[in-house]
C-alpha cells in the first residue's frame, strides 16, 4: 500500500507511459482477494471497503486532481498572456511540456467494479473549479469562460453549463458580496431571533439599513442556481476553522 503512492507518482511524471495505469489498477485490485479471507480479523468485509475506498481516493488525488490543477494552470496563463503582455512564456527544455490528451486516452478503467473514465472525472472537477471560482469573483466571469473555451478547444473537455449570471442582483444585497466579505458580514451584523434577519450594525445615522432574511436568499438562489449552497458552506466552514 506503501508503494501504489509511488507509483501513481511515476506514471503522471512519465506521461508516455500512462496507458499502463491500467496494470497498476489491476494490481490494486490483487490484495483484495487475501484480504477478504484474513480470518484472524474481526470483520474483513469492513477492512477490505476500507481498502477500497483508499484507493479510489488515492487515484483522484494522485491522478485526477493533478491533472485538474495543472491544466486549470495551463489555461489561466494562457488567458492571461493574451491579456497582459508581459508574461513571459515558458521555456519548455527547462519546464518540460505535458500533452494532456495522451492522459485522456486511458480509456475506461474498472476499479472495484466502478467505471472510471479520466477525462469525464477531469471534466466534472474542472466544472466544479469554474463555478466556485465564477461564484466567487462575478467580474472575473469572462476570464473563466475563456478558460472553458480553451479546455474543450485543446482537450475535447465538456463542461456543465454553470448558469452563473455576468452580473448581480440588485433586490438587496447578495449572498456572494456576503460570502466575499465574511468579515465585514460577521462584524457589521446582528440577528434578530423575533424577525428572523440579519441587520446591519452601524454608528451613524442611516436612513436605510441593509437586511438578510429569507427574500434575499431566495432571490439569490433563484439567480445563481442551487449550487451556491455547496459554495456557501466550504466558504463558512473554511471561515469557522480559521
Amino acid at each position: 500500500k506503501d508503494f501504489i503512492p509511488m507509483f501513481f507518482d511515476l506514471l503522471y511524471r512519465r506521461q508516455f507511459h500512462f496507458s499502463k495505469l491500467k496494470y497498476l489498477i489491476w494490481m490494486i485490485h490483487d490484495p483484495l482477494t487475501m484480504i477478504s479471507k484474513m480470518i484472524y480479523m474481526e470483520d474483513p468485509l469492513v477492512f477490505a471497503n476500507s481498502y477500497k475506498k483508499d484507493m479510489k481516493e488515492l487515484l483522484f488525488e494522485k491522478i485526477i486532481n493533478k491533472i485538474s490543477r495543472d491544466i486549470e494552470n495551463e489555461l489561466r496563463l494562457k488567458v492571461h498572456r493574451m491579456l497582459i503582455d508581459h508574461i513571459p512564456m515558458d521555456n519548455p527544455l527547462r519546464q518540460g511540456v505535458k500533452d494532456f490528451k495522451r492522459f485522456f486516452e486511458s480509456g475506461s478503467l474498472f476499479l472495484f467494479g466502478e467505471k472510471i473514465v479520466v477525462k469525464e472525472e477531469v471534466a466534472k472537477s474542472m466544472s466544479r473549479m469554474f463555478y466556485n471560482m465564477t461564484a466567487l469573483t462575478l467580474r472575473d466571469w469572462n476570464t473563466y469562460e475563456q478558460m472553458r473555451s480553451l479546455a474543450q478547444q485543446l482537450y475535447g473537455l465538456h463542461f456543465t453549463d454553470s448558469y452563473l449570471p455576468p452580473q448581480q442582483l440588485e433586490q438587496g444585497i447578495d449572498l456572494l458580496q456576503v460570502i466575499r466579505k465574511l468579515n465585514d458580514f460577521v462584524s457589521n451584523y446582528h440577528y434578530s431571533i423575533h424577525t428572523q434577519v440579519f441587520f446591519e450594525r452601524t454608528a451613524d445615522a442611516k436612513k436605510n439599513i441593509n437586511v438578510i432574511g429569507v427574500t434575499q436568499v431566495s432571490s439569490s438562489l433563484h439567480t445563481h442556481g442551487i449550487g451556491i449552497r455547496n459554495t456557501i458552506v466550504n466558504s463558512v466552514y473554511k471561515f469557522l476553522i480559521r
